[in-house]
């Protein structure tokens, strides 16, 4: 299919026009969810035509809704994630075993929806011309002028904007308080909101040690950027609601799980003290115990550091002394 279609197809989008009178206009997710693609493809952020829901997206979706909405509508990407099936180049790809499942959803929530949709693909034509610099800068034009005229000026000046969602997360997790980020994080009902905390602590957490971990030392490089070191949080995110990066230090998966299960702990001195219950087989060089008082290895900048007390609580109230 030529571009002259799909520019046919972005600007006949099939968007709610139900509630044009009680929320000023009409529904803007399906058009800011596209622009929101094109900008992460121009990005080099999606460079296969698998889209997930990812932190990225969804902050990016954040950012433009603040930028080119002006109805009464909710900052919900879900609904154009899931809705967006029904134009004719948007196909939602089910996990393993939930292909039955997706196919009878009626109601979702994002948790619900996320849990059985592995990612979506756009038609594999459109794709290649999202992956073209001129025919992308078409269909995003398109998308402006037809469904964002009034504020797409804004949109364009986004790099003066300074508005850049993620990195305003990251910020609150380093400089707010426990306490002050406990109280936002439990007034939220915002599944999308509450997921996009969860990720931005899994990814920061490691990044400030340097993707390497705290214990063993150990780190993997790798050539399609893998994760390989868990963000652990030392009271549980279940408990505290704090994913602030004092409550957070980065670990191997096996010290995760020990950590978790109260077979070490980190004393008041950053050093690592192992339970007296543990045995293991002498016979290995991956044991756990040979890093018993051994310093951890702490972030560059002590504003990064675990706070003492939520050592304490995980001595007193984990570790199985």
């Amino acid at each position: 299919m030529d571009l002259k279609n799909y520019l046919q197809k972005f600007t006949h989008l099939g968007i709610d026009k139900s509630k044009r009178k009680t929320m000023g206009g009409d529904a803007p997710h399906k058009p800011l969810l596209l622009l929101s693609i094109i900008e992460l493809i121009n990005k080099g952020q999606i460079q296969q035509n698998q889209i997930t829901l990812s932190p990225e997206l969804i902050a990016t979706f954040k950012e433009n809704w603040l930028l080119l909405v002006t109805t009464k509508h909710t900052c919900q990407l879900i609904y154009p994630f899931f809705y967006l099936k029904n134009d004719g180049f948007w196909q939602l790809i089910p996990k393993p075993d939930c292909t039955q499942e997706l196919q009878t959803v009626v109601r979702f929530s994002f948790n619900s929806l996320n849990a059985i949709v592995a990612y979506a693909e756009l038609e594999s034509d459109l794709f290649q011309l999202l992956l073209n610099p001129n025919s992308r800068y078409e269909l995003q034009h398109c998308l402006l002028t037809q469904y964002f005229p009034e504020t797409m000026a804004l949109y364009l000046n986004k790099a003066q904007n300074k508005n850049n969602y993620l990195e305003q997360l990251e910020t609150k997790m380093i400089q707010e308080s426990a306490t002050e980020y406990r109280i936002a994080s439990e007034a939220l009902k915002d599944e999308e909101e509450i997921f996009l905390r969860s990720q931005t602590f899994k990814k920061l957490i490691p990044r400030l040690y340097n993707d390497t971990c705290c214990i063993s030392g150990w780190r993997l490089d790798n050539l399609w950027n893998l994760q390989m070191i868990d963000a652990c949080h030392i009271i549980p995110f279940s408990i505290s609601h704090d994913d602030t990066v004092s409550n957070g230090i980065a670990l191997c998966p096996n010290l995760h799980r020990a950590f978790d299960r109260g077979l070490l702990t980190i004393d008041n001195d950053f050093k690592v003290k192992i339970s007296p219950y543990l045995a293991e087989n002498t016979n290995t060089n991956y044991g756990i115990k040979q890093f018993a008082n051994q310093a951890i290895l702490l972030p560059s900048d002590a504003l990064f550091y675990p706070r003492l007390d939520n050592l304490k609580w995980h001595q007193e109230n984990v570790f199985r002394a």
